[in-house]
């Protein structure tokens, strides 16, 4: 499994994560793993000019090239509530009944993948 973790601050769950602090990083890494990407854990707030929801929209015309797995598991794990559904709302948008797209809290996506 190939999965990517968006956050300035929080410890990725577990060592099965990429973790990356910035959106354009995450852009970049998106980029070049898409095809083959499994989980994609995405933070709103980043402390600079982009936030999560500018990598959703990077995500939608990915999407839209074909460079993104179809399978891919969106979580999102903000602590800004109208922010993770700004960007919750998007993946919805623009996934449909194809992907799925979870709103977690942090505390409980570390439980849930340490337990794995």
């Amino acid at each position: 499994m190939l999965k990517l973790f968006l956050d300035d601050e929080r410890p990725v769950p577990n060592a099965s994560w990429h973790h990356v602090w910035t959106a354009e990083e995450a852009i970049d890494w998106l980029e070049t793993t898409g095809s083959i990407i499994t989980h994609i854990s995405l933070d709103h707030d980043l402390g600079q000019d982009l936030t999560g929801y500018d990598v959703v929209c990077a995500l939608e015309e990915m999407v839209h090239e074909g460079k993104i797995n179809p399978g891919v598991v969106v979580t999102i794990h903000s602590a800004n509530p109208a922010g993770a559904k700004k960007m919750a709302q998007a993946c919805e948008s623009m996934f449909g009944q194809r992907w799925t797209t979870y709103i977690v809290d942090y505390n409980a996506l570390c439980r849930y993948e340490n337990e794995e």
